[in-house]
């Protein structure tokens, strides 16, 4: 699926618009602990 440019980018995900809906995309180097802690 293309994305397109993300909106925002941080530290542990890239941000994205599709559809008027948000797309958090985590970067593939996080564990799954980090990337569930980063969701609260």
């Amino acid at each position: 699926m293309n994305l397109g440019t993300p909106i925002a980018t941080g530290n542990t995900a890239k941000i994205y618009l599709l559809e008027n809906k948000i797309i958090k995309v985590f970067n593939d180097s996080l564990t799954d602990n980090e990337s569930l802690s980063s969701l609260f």
